[in-house]
């Protein structure tokens, strides 16, 4: 499954009508991916052309919101596809268990921002 929503999304405020807070929650959920569904654990794919503290972070915490939005009960696992990781970030993923795999282009992956 690709830009799966998961989490409860933010909503714009009382100030607004039913039908534009509805709106803003659904599209304000955060997106993963890729999932993939096995028959004995679910895989997070994470794809982005440089790996640093904010796929991190996704890495992280997707697979928590990943059972609790679709109540997941099998193990989640989470993978980094990405054209360059930060040496000191790739230490720390690899401590949580978090795979990466450097391949040489992503097509159409965004460019990091900031």
């Amino acid at each position: 499954m690709y830009d799966v929503a998961v989490g409860e999304g933010r909503d714009p405020g009382p100030l607004f009508p039913d039908n534009i807070r509805t709106m803003g929650l659904r599209l304000s959920k955060r997106r993963l991916d890729v999932v993939g569904v096995k028959p004995d654990y679910v895989e997070i794919f994470e794809i982005t052309q440089s790996a640093g503290l904010k796929a991190a972070g996704q890495a992280l915490v997707y697979p928590h919101l990943l059972r609790v939005t679709w109540q997941v009960t099998l193990p989640i696992v989470t993978t980094i596809l990405c054209r360059e990781c930060q040496p000191d970030v790739r230490e720390s993923l690899e401590n949580f268990d978090i795979a990466i795999i450097v391949v040489e282009s992503i097509p159409n992956a965004q460019e990091p921002r900031g």
